[in-house]
Order: structure tokens, then C-alpha cells, then sequence
């Protein structure tokens, strides 16, 4: 394992380095909550960007991806099992550049949104989910324990966060006590479960980050997103 998280500490390591992160605060988090009066942690998830072991620098660079662990522990919010703020990304092309999770500890919903439909994706540790382009995507952390996800993602965009902010969160939120639809959209379905219609789930053995070490031309869909509809 090239992460380690002390929960007591709130310390994170990468490749034994004590790595600094950026935090998703509750200031910042209050208008995407179901209950932004409710109480609640001051910080909801802690962010760490740009990582890789020192041999394998140049290769991020050259590909123009950028690989991330999210560290999110469990909490309820009002009802709400915590979540990320969530973003959509900017368009190349004729698509929105896609992005690939791997829950590494804990379980997550991926929320994937578009203009018509919410699909709901369920994963645990070991699992690696697809942001397939022109969906924006909220993860939401429904488990007891810490969920720590990591990522690939093209280092080529900022992501935008106004969708979201404009529609106070997704168009569904997940409570303890299930599914609640956001009255802030019209017309959006929520489909939970398995996705057989959605190239979602990447398969393959080994974690992200080697896989993508392994055989980096397999994700050049990241920076381009057409390749992603090729077969």
C-alpha cells in the first residue's frame, strides 16, 4: 500500500511522505446540503492532489493526468450521509472530459448527473467507476467507516461547481432514510443500481495507479474524450 490515513490524527501519507491536503469545509458545503442548518463537521473530506511516487513524476506530467486521493469520514448531516460538493467538467470537443474513481477503503454511491437522469452507482473497496463524459458526479460516503477513494483525471481543466451550487446539490439526495428528491429539479429520473446501459465499471486487476503506470495509453480517453465511445 503506497497510502496510509491515521483517522485519529487526520494525517494522510503517501509513500510514507506526510502529505498536506486541501479540505472541503462546512462553510463551503452549505449550499449543496439537504439541511444546511443542521449540525455538522467543520471539515467533510480532505483532498489530495497531484501524487505520485518520485520515479513516476515524469510520467504524469507527459500524459497530462493527475492522480488524487479523497479522504471522507463517516458522518450524517441533518439525515444526509455525507457527500462531495460535486462538479461537472468542461467540454473538448463534443464531450465533457471523463474522470475514473477507485474506492481503495469504505464504499461509496457515485452519483451521475446529467440534464435528464441521475444514475446511482454502489462500490466497495476495490471497485473502479467511470465519470463517463457530459455527467457531473457527486460521491456520496454511505458506510460507517472512512471512505478513501482515489482518482485519474486529465490536469488540463478546472472543475466547475456552479451546476451544483445552482441546483443545491444533486437532483436527489441520499438520507438515512433513503432517496429524497431535490425540488430544485424537473424532470430528472434516478436509477439505482446495476448500470448494464453505462460503460461505468473499468475492469481490470490491481489498483489504479499501477494500472494506469502499466500501460498509461489505455486512459487517453481522459484527455480525449470521443475515445471513450470507441469500442
Amino acid at each position: 500500500m503506497i497510502w496510509e490515513w491515521d483517522g485519529k490524527r487526520k494525517e494522510f501519507r503517501f509513500s510514507k511522505e506526510l502529505i498536506t491536503p486541501d479540505v472541503r469545509t462546512y462553510e463551503q458545503m452549505k449550499p449543496v446540503l439537504y439541511d444546511p442548518l443542521a449540525d455538522a463537521p467543520s471539515v467533510f473530506y480532505y483532498m489530495y492532489r497531484g501524487l505520485s511516487l518520485p520515479e513516476d513524476k515524469g510520467l504524469f506530467a507527459s500524459q497530462k493526468i493527475r492522480y488524487d486521493i479523497t479522504v471522507m469520514p463517516a458522518a450524517a448531516i441533518g439525515g444526509e450521509y455525507i457527500k462531495t460538493k460535486g462538479h461537472f467538467h468542461p467540454v473538448k470537443g463534443e464531450h465533457s472530459y471523463p474522470e475514473i474513481y477507485e474506492v481503495l477503503a469504505g464504499e461509496a454511491y457515485y452519483l451521475l448527473q446529467s440534464r435528464k437522469e441521475l444514475l446511482a452507482a454502489h462500490a466497495i473497496a476495490g471497485d473502479k467507476v467511470i465519470i463517463p463524459p457530459d455527467y457531473g458526479h457527486v460521491t456520496i460516503n454511505p458506510g460507517e467507516g472512512t471512505l478513501v477513494m482515489g482518482n485519474l483525471v486529465s490536469s488540463e481543466f478546472k472543475s466547475d461547481y456552479a451546476p451544483f451550487l445552482k441546483g443545491h446539490g444533486a437532483a436527489f439526495y441520499l438520507l438515512e432514510s433513503g432517496w429524497v428528491k431535490n425540488p430544485n429539479y424537473k424532470g430528472v429520473s434516478l436509477h439505482v443500481g446495476p448500470l448494464h446501459t453505462k460503460k461505468v465499471f473499468l475492469r481490470g486487476e490491481g489498483g489504479l495507479y499501477y494500472l494506469f503506470r502499466e500501460n498509461p495509453k489505455r486512459f487517453a480517453f481522459l484527455n480525449n474524450p470521443n475515445f471513450y465511445f470507441e469500442k
